[in-house]
């Protein structure tokens, strides 16, 4: 278990870990106020992301192996499917985060409690996830493969 933490990125543990605190303390806090459907969820999310942090990063061998290097035109239909996919993904998570920093700002104005550190947590996890999303795009937008002929398609471009 602890040599699977130990082949993670900081980074990644840290949103991980925020996320199993942030889910205890919400199940805590629900059980302490009697709330019996709340209490058990947050605890089922709370071990979800403990088991995520816990399971050790996997490398599939055969997608190693199976890279097209010869063919950039596989390469290139490849990375426009990761683009896709990140481009998913980064609309989520800006829209998840935003919703969780305009929700932290409302708990401090009109309920300050100690709520507040879980979702501000959760806020700052899900921006964290953004910026990530961001720079994948990024990185697959200016790669060397759509750099050649013709470029980006003007339907990934968008």
């Amino acid at each position: 278990m602890l040599a699977a933490m130990r082949e993670k990125k900081r980074g990644q543990l840290i949103a991980q870990g925020a996320a199993v605190f942030g889910f205890a303390f919400l199940g805590v806090l629900a059980v302490l106020n009697e709330n019996v459907a709340f209490g058990p969820l947050f605890f089922l999310l709370s071990l979800f992301y403990l088991r995520k942090m816990m399971k050790s990063p996997r490398v599939e061998k055969e997608d190693v192996e199976s890279c097209p290097g010869d063919n950039p035109e596989a390469i290139k239909s490849e990375l426009l499917q990761m683009l896709e996919y990140y481009r998913r993904l980064l609309k989520s998570w800006q829209w998840i985060a935003l919703f969780g920093w305009i929700l932290s700002i409302a708990l401090v104005v009109y309920f300050p409690s100690l709520i507040v550190t879980v979702t501000a947590a959760l806020a700052a996890y899900s921006t964290y996830a953004f910026i990530r999303c961001r720079q994948a795009v990024r990185r697959i937008e200016n790669s060397p493969a759509f750099s050649g002929k013709g470029g980006l398609p003007s339907s990934a471009a968008d």
